[in-house]
């Protein structure tokens, strides 16, 4: 594990401060900045401190996805680089200055996933497998305190990545689903499994939902407001059930 130390406090957002909804945002009041904070102020509660990602269950063995793998990997981490930098790349309006980027590139340095391999064990896994491996790792990772607590997105969703995740992963990073409309960048997804408090009562199965990779991803990193039931995520897909996450909103297929 890469140890990351406090985030430096001029970083940071200003106190009892929201994120700025317009364009440009005050600059002490940014949403990065927000986002570093709730990484300071979460990381007392587990052992992955002062970083945001996910825990990522390979569950494809096959000599074409051994070679796959790690390039899907690879693209994960740029997207998520672009997700924590994009707001810099965007020029400033007339009579204003450019955004700081340190603070966004200080987001970007910080993002970590734990890789969990175990061909015996999880290749072909289903979601509720996964779930299960997913809450044995919580638990060694969690602060008893934290139980209780807003939890940084890593404790809460885990990436399910098997050959079809893969395969998004590459094409959005290589443009093959990056043609055509805008709309089209926002579908490729990655399957995402919930936290063992959100077990699905009707079915008795875990949780899952497909969530787009450009669009909505990696905001799920840093958890979801307190009110909000996982369930409500995303729209039930009309053939399976499933949830989906991606899309233009109101998340369209």
């Amino acid at each position: 594990m890469t140890s990351f130390s406090p985030i430096a406090p001029h970083l940071l957002s200003q106190p009892l401060g929201f994120p700025s909804s317009h364009y440009p945002p005050e600059e002490g009041n940014r949403w990065v900045r927000h986002s570093l904070r709730d990484i300071n102020e979460k990381s007392s509660f587990h052992d992955r401190q002062y970083s945001w990602g996910f825990t990522i269950f390979r569950t494809v063995y096959t000599p074409e996805s051994d070679e796959a793998f790690p390039k899907a990997i690879e693209a994960l981490h740029h997207f998520a680089n672009s997700y924590a930098t994009e707001e810099i790349s965007v020029k400033p309006l007339r009579n204003h200055d450019p955004l700081d980027p340190a603070p966004n590139e200080e987001l970007a340095r910080r993002f970590y996933c734990d890789i969990v391999e175990d061909a015996k064990n999880i290749n072909g896994a289903s979601p509720d497998d996964v779930a299960k491996r997913f809450d044995i790792w919580v638990q060694e990772h969690l602060q008893p305190e934290g139980q209780n607590s807003m939890k940084m997105g890593r404790f809460c969703f885990c990436i399910m990545l098997d050959q079809q995740g893969i395969d998004h992963l590459l094409d959005l990073r290589t443009g093959e689903a990056s043609r055509g409309p805008y709309r089209n960048r926002l579908k490729p997804y990655v399957k995402v499994v919930t936290e063992a408090a959100n077990w699905n009562e009707e079915g008795g199965e875990r949780f899952w939902l497909r969530v787009g990779i450009k669009g909505h991803l990696f905001g799920l990193a840093f958890g979801w407001p307190e009110d909000l039931d996982i369930s409500e995520l995303g729209n039930p897909d009309p053939t399976d059930g499933i949830h989906n996450m991606y899309g233009m909103w109101p998340f369209d297929s």
